[in-house]
């Protein structure tokens, strides 16, 4: 009789527990708190190990004088617990020898404006990559992100560094802001990072995990645009805004984009310090984009420097800038994007919304479905309207996959 009630008494809690824990599960996830911004690793040392790197941090002066030495994140743990359920796109993943970990990095940043972001990060995680994504964002950006779009980053496992207030300024100081930022940040975290890339998030995605076994740590990497600097007018108009005395000598060389670069971690450091060191020395109230400079430092000093192994990667080598691309019989397809010539897909694609082919093809991809979010991808509207053609797509059936993934 003993042994009937404890058999009974056991089969009415499994039938409790069965009914009420997916309502308690649903409730402590509902109110357990998320960590969708925090702080990135706290180092050990701050003194330079070699005398390659003699800056040290802060590169300037900062509003939060302290936002880069602050932070609590394990620098070996596998994300957080929601990258499982990360909203993922659909599309056809181009990965060939991936070999990224937690110890490979991607930066970006966003100061004063969002754009872009949903795009860039749900294509990254759809290719299965490892890598950590660090996103530097001001106050006003913060300001601005909406909570749809942190639940994404979140369960994306998208890490959010809080830079503190940054004043009124004008784009091309903004951008160039972001070069200390980088310096400031990696420097301190170097034993931590072993392979970074510097991507502007605004106007680009991925095909591919983007750290491959081609990827070496003891190389720094520039992209080329498909156009020399002296047959782009805005691009030579800015070479000569920021060094006017080396037009004349660089003015044949490939356009290097300044939005996208990538190394391993000394090699970035050591680029940015040269990058800093000679920027310190111009009128820092000049009006020329970074991408002046930034081609003027590479084709004089950087890949001229003999310590440092350099490489220049060409749409044939996983990556490509779009703003010149002239094919007009290569289809524009994301997933399915390879330049005629190329024998490989590229992995990151760069610039991709001055195409609206492309545009189109990223948003079927990565469909905003029912996310209130910041814009979406710039120069189209949320509904997926540009210059009067219409993108649809079933809301309803977006809208479950969404609810499925939650």
């Amino acid at each position: 009789m003993e042994a009937k009630k404890i058999v009974l008494f056991s089969a009415f809690f499994a039938l409790t527990l069965s009914i009420f824990s997916p309502l308690l599960y649903q409730i402590t996830s509902s109110t357990t708190p998320k960590p969708s911004t925090f702080w990135a690793v706290l180092p050990d040392t701050n003194e330079p190990i070699s005398n390659d790197l003699q800056r040290i941090p802060p590169s300037t002066v900062y509003q939060n004088k302290e936002w880069y030495k602050e932070g609590n994140l394990d620098p070996y743990e596998i994300y957080n617990p929601y990258l499982q359920k990360c909203l993922l796109c659909n599309f056809n993943v181009r990965n060939l020898n991936s070999d990224s970990t937690t110890r490979d990095a991607i930066f970006s940043f966003m100061f004063s404006e969002i754009a872009g972001i949903l795009p860039f990060t749900r294509s990254l995680r759809t290719t299965g990559s490892n890598c950590r994504v660090f996103i530097f964002a001001d106050d006003n950006s913060m300001s601005k992100i909406t909570e749809d779009e942190l639940m994404v980053l979140d369960r994306c496992s998208i890490t959010l560094i809080k830079t503190g207030f940054s004043k009124h300024m004008a784009w091309t100081q903004i951008v160039l802001l972001r070069y200390p930022v980088f310096y400031d940040f990696l420097f301190l975290r170097r034993y931590l990072i072993d392979r970074v890339i510097i991507v502007d998030m605004y106007d680009s995605v991925f095909q591919g995990d983007p750290f491959t076994t081609d990827f070496q740590k003891d190389t720094f990497y520039f992209v080329e645009e498909n156009s020399s600097i002296e047959n782009c007018w805005i691009n030579a108009l800015w070479l000569q805004q920021a060094a006017p005395d080396s037009y004349e000598i660089i003015k044949k060389n490939k356009i290097l984009n300044s939005g996208l670069f990538m190394g391993g971690t000394m090699q970035v450091l050591k680029f940015l310090d040269i990058y800093l060191t000679f920027y310190e020395n111009k009128d820092q109230n000049s009006t020329a984009p970074d991408q002046g400079y930034f081609n003027f430092v590479a084709y004089t000093k950087v890949l001229n420097d003999p310590s440092m192994k350099t490489k220049i990667l060409t749409g044939n080598d996983g990556v490509i800038v779009l703003s010149y691309f002239q094919e007009s019989q290569t289809k524009l397809i994301f997933g399915n994007f390879k330049p005629k010539n190329a024998v490989i897909y590229p992995r990151i694609l760069h610039q991709y919304d001055t195409r609206s082919e492309f545009r189109v093809s990223v948003f079927y991809a990565c469909p905003k479905g029912r996310l209130n979010t910041s814009t979406y991808i710039r120069n189209m509207h949320s509904d997926g309207n540009y210059g009067g053609n219409h993108i649809r797509y079933d809301e309803e059936e977006e809208h479950e996959e969404i609810d499925a993934n939650e």
